[in-house]
């Protein structure tokens, strides 16, 4: 496609990650004010990013630690939100009433807002999923790159099946799609429908 096509994408695509970067500060600030109202959000979005400048101009393996413990975190909460999820649409939790499969079928069934709703969540999961390649850039730069690449993009689709796709199957089933409490936060009405005590920044932080 001619050297314009490569530099464009290039550029393109460091602008996609300069505004990711702006968009989680401000996740992070919003997170971060629920737990700390006393102080400005904008206060706190500055201070995730002086955090996360420094952890990336550290070196490779402090960084490395620092990725894989939160990351750790992360996966651990999602395993235990599935396993408690399952359970629940299992009727295996007791208080907790087993839908089974009508909250896919009812209230409109599936699609109820027809394929234009579809097609507008589309442009948000591929947002969403920008950035998946690194784990194939990383790998390229490996000993045995074609082995480490199949491995990299092996692991992504199964660990995307896992925790986002099975998650959200999770969600839908659990809880109906137009429930007040799914626009808040769908994780967090799902673990409050599961009676755990624990207050809901802690779960968004996690989710």
């Amino acid at each position: 496609m001619g050297r314009w096509a490569g530099f464009s994408i290039g550029w393109l695509y460091a602008w996609f990650w300069i505004i990711v970067l702006g968009i989680e500060a401000t996740a992070g600030a919003a997170i971060m004010h629920r737990w700390v109202p006393g102080i400005d959000q904008w206060i706190w979005a500055l201070v995730l990013m002086v955090l996360l400048t420094l952890t990336n101009l550290g070196s490779v393996k402090s960084y490395g630690e620092f990725e894989f413990w939160f990351a750790s975190i992360k996966v651990a909460a999602i395993a235990l939100f599935l396993l408690f999820g399952a359970a629940a649409i299992l009727g295996l939790i007791p208080g907790v009433p087993a839908p089974g499969l009508s909250n896919l079928v009812n209230n409109g069934g599936f699609m109820p807002n027809g394929p234009g709703a579809v097609l507008a969540g589309i442009l948000v999961v591929v947002f969403s999923f920008f950035g998946a390649e690194i784990a194939t850039i990383a790998a390229g730069e490996s000993e045995n790159p074609v082995d480490a690449v199949k491995k990299a993009v092996k692991s992504t689709v199964w660990r995307i099946l896992v925790f986002y796709i099975g998650s959200i199957a999770i969600v839908v089933t659990l809880l109906p799609w137009n429930s007040a409490s799914v626009a808040k936060s769908p994780y967090v009405a799902v673990i409050e429908l599961f009676g755990i005590p624990a207050p809901a920044p802690s779960w968004t932080s996690l989710f």
